[in-house]
């Protein structure tokens, strides 16, 4: 393994339960460490760690992408809190504007591949500029985008979590009229 790396809950949410190992040493000598943690599966995932990276959320409701945000901690976030929950004040959602061809491609294929039709495909890319008001994707082919996760139960961003961005709207009302159009135009299950 190339370290440090990442212990990461298979079923955590927003970064909970996350730790930074920084050494085999580390790894092998943290006894009890997948037990100190919180699965609801029991699976625990390793991954590379990238400090450096941007973290971008891409949102898609029916297959189609729909918005896309930087994650961004503030500067008194703890910087070894893994938590990229909006709740605890210390995180923001920017929107990201605009949400190029090959990401919406890349993530409407991953979505695909997973059966997923509501929900969000989380990645990083190292080293892209993130200044706390406004976020970009760096420009197509520039970098290589790290997909790590995909949310098929996902919170959508509030409008006040993304600063009532009018190009964005309201993901959740999108979500809502999503369930309320599929309800409607489903066939209903007899028994």
């Amino acid at each position: 393994l190339d370290y440090p790396i990442l212990v990461e809950p298979n079923s955590g949410g927003f970064g909970a339960g996350m730790r930074a190992i920084s050494s085999e040493t580390d790894l092998w000598n943290s006894e009890g460490v997948f037990e100190e943690f919180h699965s609801n599966d029991g699976v625990f995932l390793l991954q590379k760690m990238h400090a450096d990276a941007t973290f971008f959320r891409v949102f898609h409701i029916g297959g189609k992408v729909t918005c896309a945000v930087q994650v961004v901690k503030d500067a008194e976030a703890d910087v070894a809190s893994f938590n990229s929950c909006t709740c605890t004040g210390k995180v923001r959602l920017v929107p990201v504007h605009p949400i190029s061809k090959d990401v919406c491609d890349e993530v409407e294929s991953i979505a695909a591949a997973c059966g997923s039709d509501l929900g969000s495909v989380e990645f990083l890319v190292a080293g892209a500029a993130s200044n706390h008001s406004t976020a970009h994707l760096p420009s197509e082919g520039a970098t290589r985008r790290l997909y790590f996760d995909v949310n098929m139960l996902t919170t959508f961003p509030t409008p006040t979590d993304i600063g009532n961005d009018p190009s964005i709207g309201d993901p959740e009302l999108a979500v809502a009229q999503y369930i309320v159009d599929r309800m409607q135009n489903s066939t209903p299950v007899t028994t």
